[in-house]
């Protein structure tokens, strides 16, 4: 292996393209996936159980580069933190923890663990939770590094410096949080996006546990692309850059893949699936190539009726659209830069494409009134949009939303709310809500059980089983 301690993207290409031998002299790497309190949105939940895409990236860019890796997967299971270090301690080596917005508690509990059992023991942070908010994590979870933002570099540079004792140089490498002598939390300069996603490495899904005892992945999360070219006040970006991986470095991984894995059905996770419109048509072609039938999240700008009905003959079954709300004012108080108009027209011509249209909204925006919650139970009432996905405003660490909730006093200890977080529940109307309206609570639930009355009553009309596309004649 190459010595090096500041990787660049030509080395990342270099190892994508031709993977280092796994060498018994560079410490192993285990990584965990922590638990989940989630109830799951129908007609998505095996993305609670599929691999992660996030950590499939890095756990094969670790691989890639000769270090041993493990994956504990403790998602779907009753293992307590306890137990989950007992068995890092008897492996040894370093310990790569995934942050998610509901894992602070038993991210705490288990590094505690560790560290009371092994204080040498290093340990990474990385993920979307600790991105948002390193000092926080950092000053409440003993862990010794934390991985900011993008992580397939940072993580390369960091095991090296671990594995090669040059800690000295921890400072000079980008993108990264850690802990410097008596607690001392410092903070380098911020790692700059990889440009060009095609230098990321096909991910090795092997590395899970489920897919070591079933080779088959029947249904997976993808995404092509990475970034939102727009900055919603209530949505965490953990890119910031919109990139897009070329239809010909997407044709390559699908259809090998597909093939592999056996896949039947992907949901792609890009934030604005249908943003560049001859690029979209490309990769349609590659999915009707692929067989597979298919789903994803985009915006309701940038929708005409061609590209829809493509992306039907392609095996599209359901669009989930980030609706939100369907008052202006609403929209525009959270900087959402849609129209009511932009929305009235992707539900029409959605529907006339023959595609499901699948409604993400979000009870107690900005500027809610009792007029706004009104007009949006009535357009859910109507036949053309499944209300697929509700749930209150939820301040996330990193967006303006968090820090407004800040400001005003709603969120007094971020500790603490980390813990409220770590018990939310998406589509229930008993969640915790910190309200962020002028209006009474009580008048939110009730708005919030109004549309999820509907929603249970059209349960059925939520695609859960999803049949491949035939080679021959299309959609079975």
């Amino acid at each position: 292996m190459v010595n090096y301690i500041y990787q660049t993207e030509e080395t990342l290409k270099r190892q994508s393209e031709r993977p280092e031998p796994v060498s018994g002299n560079w410490p192993p790497v285990t990584v965990v996936v922590p638990p989940t309190p989630q109830i799951p949105t129908k007609g998505r939940e095996f993305l609670l159980r599929t691999p992660v895409e996030g950590v499939g990236y890095i756990t094969t860019t670790i691989k890639n580069a000769g270090y041993p890796v493990e994956i504990i997967e403790v998602r779907g299971t009753t293992r307590t933190a306890p137990e989950v270090a007992q068995q890092i301690i008897k492996k040894g080596g370093i310990v790569a923890l995934a942050t998610y917005v509901d894992s602070f508690p038993f991210l705490k509990e288990l590094t505690d663990c560790l560290k009371q059992q092994n204080p040498a023991l290093p340990v990474i942070l990385g993920g979307p939770l600790v991105s948002s908010l390193p000092n926080v994590l950092m000053e409440n979870i003993k862990a010794d590094y934390a991985v900011l933002g993008e992580g397939e570099l940072t993580i390369l540079e960091l095991l090296e410096a671990i594995a090669q004792n040059k800690l000295n140089e921890i400072n000079k490498i980008n993108g990264l949080a850690y802990r410097d002598g008596a607690d001392q939390i410092r903070l380098t300069a911020p790692r700059r996006e990889i440009r060009n996603l095609d230098i990321l490495p096909m991910i090795d899904y092997s590395l899970w546990p489920s897919v070591q005892e079933n080779s088959e992945i029947s249904e997976i999360g993808f995404t092509s692309s990475r970034g939102c070219y727009q900055n919603c006040h209530f949505c965490y970006k953990l890119f910031v850059m919109v990139r897009h991986k070329s239809p010909e470095k997407f044709r390559i991984e699908v259809l090998a893949m597909v093939k592999k894995y056996l896949i039947k059905y992907a949901y792609f996770n890009d934030l604005t699936f249908t943003a560049h419109r001859e690029r979209t048509l490309k990769i349609c072609a590659v999915l009707k190539e692929s067989g597979i039938t298919w789903s994803c999240s985009t915006r309701v700008e940038n929708i005409d009726l061609e590209l829809l009905k493509t992306m039907r003959e392609s095996g599209c079954t359901d669009i989930w659209y980030g609706i939100e709300s369907v008052d202006q004012d609403v929209l525009d108080a959270n900087n959402k830069c849609t129209s009511v108009e932009e929305i009235e027209q992707a539900v029409k011509l959605t529907n006339e494409a023959g595609i499901k249209v699948m409604g993400n909204f979000i009870v107690g925006l900005l500027g809610e009134t009792r007029e706004s919650l009104a007009k949006m139970i009535k357009f859910i009432e109507r036949r053309d949009v499944i209300p697929c996905s509700i749930k209150y405003l939820t301040p996330f660490p990193g967006t303006y939303i968090y820090d407004s909730a800040l400001t005003k006093g709603l969120i007094k200890n971020e500790v603490e709310y980390l813990g409220q977080l770590s018990r939310r529940r998406v589509n229930d109307e008993n969640d915790e809500i910190i309200n962020c309206t002028d209006l009474p609570e009580e008048v939110l639930r009730d708005a919030f059980r109004s549309i999820r009355k509907i929603t249970l009553a059209r349960s059925a009309e939520i695609p859960q089983i999803r049949e491949p596309v035939s080679r021959q004649t299309g959609r079975l």
